[in-house]
This record gives C-alpha cells, structure tokens and sequence, in this order.
C-alpha cells in the first residue's frame, strides 16, 4: 500500500512512497527486494512527475530482503520530507531531505543486531554465547512527522523479540 504527503514550498508538492508488488502477491523481485520501496515527487500538483520510482539510499539488497506493506510513512512540511520504516527482524531507519526530496540522507533510529536476520536457521545470539538473547525491536508499525520547524519525529510500537528455536519460524508477515 503506497503513502503520499503534500508539501513543497508553494504546498503543490507530492511525496510517495510504495513498494513493488512482492512474489506473494504475483510480483517480481526488483533490483533484489522482496517488495522494494521506490519514491515519487510531482511538484505541479500531482500532474506530473519528476522523479518516478527510485530506490532511497541505504536500501539496497545488502541490508534488505524486501519491505513490507505498511511498514513505512512518509509526511512532509515546505520543502522537508521525511520517510522512516520499521520491521520486526530489521532496523529502523528514517531519511530525511531538505530539500524536497531531490537528495537523502539515512539515519538509523533503532539498529537491530542483525543484517538480513534469517529466522528459520538462526537465533538471536547477539554476544555469540551460543545462548538466544532478547532483542528490543519495532512492532512493524511506524509513523512520522514533519513540525513547522523541519524537526522530524518517528515513533514505533516496541517489542522484544527471543529467537531460541533455529528450527522454527517466527511466524512473521
């Protein structure tokens, strides 16, 4: 499901951001991801578009599977856009542009101990003790906000996550 904002410095800026249609819904892997996230900025009020569908920096298939429907939001105020995004097994970031979304820069929020966690083979062992520790995570549900001082606020449901069984999914989606 794609999120859209307003914004720009006249307001007729339209920010976007949606992800490819994943395998299990009929799609293709793009560029590597299971469900890869590209961004879209019209600035004459959605009549065109002048950047249509690239991928933000630090997403890539190195550090990412793929995205999640509903693991994302964007929101902007004047020329300030910022997305942030949050899955269980993976970090929380946020980008942030000043100037509109031309370019981006990445931050991350929350780092989850693991790159690319593999929860049908691994546990969460994150000082190689051999013995799962509990992780604290996002709940896959993120928001955020752009304040009229281009301050960006994010927030997360918390959780803990211990994978002791390598054997067993976490039954996530």
């Amino acid at each position: 499901m794609g999120r859209t904002t307003a914004g720009g410095l006249n307001g007729n800026s339209l920010h976007s951001i949606a992800i490819t249609l994943p395998v299990a819904n009929a799609g293709v892997i793009y560029n590597g991801l299971n469900g890869c996230p590209l961004y879209y900025r019209s600035e004459d009020g959605g009549l065109t578009y002048n950047i249509n569908g690239i991928q933000l920096p630090g997403v890539d298939s190195n550090l990412y599977e793929g995205w999640s429907a509903d693991a994302y939001a964007i929101d902007a105020n004047g020329s300030t856009v910022a997305i942030t995004h949050g899955q269980i097994t993976e970090d929380w970031a946020m980008w942030k542009s000043t100037d509109n979304g031309t370019t981006w820069t990445k931050t991350i929020i929350q780092d989850f101990p693991f790159t690319k966690y593999d929860d049908v083979t691994s546990i969460t062992d994150v000082d190689g003790d051999g013995i799962a520790d509990t992780v604290q995570t996002t709940d896959h549900k993120v928001a955020v906000l752009v304040d009229n001082n281009g301050m960006v606020h994010c927030w997360a449901g918390a959780m803990l996550v211990l994978d002791d069984d390598p054997a067993t999914a976490l039954g996530l989606s």
